[in-house]
């Protein structure tokens, strides 16, 4: 790989080639698509760039949960989604490509959104307005 793709990945059609090549359905493989890590599928089809903006939106989620959050549910809700978008992306693809993922970030948006407004809601109200 060129220091271009580590850096900036390969793109999100790219395979990793393997050292072997396999007989798969009759087809001689000598690279595959789809890496059952997300973190190393990550790495290869969005670079190092890519990882780190990847786990710093893990890391960023949890301390905001952890520090901004104050209606209980949403922050159970938070954490709970963002525990599982990174214990997903040990066995999975890391939110690239499952249906279930779309259901996931518009949850996770929402959850932001709504612990937004009580935030304001309740700034709001504490200036008299």
């Amino acid at each position: 790989y060129p220091i271009v793709n580590k850096l900036f990945g390969a793109g999100f059609g790219s395979s990793m080639p393997l050292d072997l090549s396999i007989s798969l359905g009759g087809e001689l493989m000598s690279s595959i698509p789809i890496l059952h890590n997300g973190y190393t599928g990550t790495l290869v089809k969005c670079g190092l760039f890519g990882l780190i903006l990847y786990i710093a939106f893990i890391v960023i989620s949890v301390v905001y949960t952890a520090m901004k959050v104050k209606d209980k549910d949403c922050k159970f809700l938070l954490f709970a989604l963002t525990v599982y978008v990174a214990v997903s992306s040990i066995f999975g693809s890391a939110l690239m490509g499952n249906s279930v993922d779309f259901v996931i970030f518009i949850l996770f948006g929402y959850l932001i959104q709504r612990s937004s407004d009580v935030e304001i809601n309740g700034i709001k109200d504490a200036y008299g307005q």
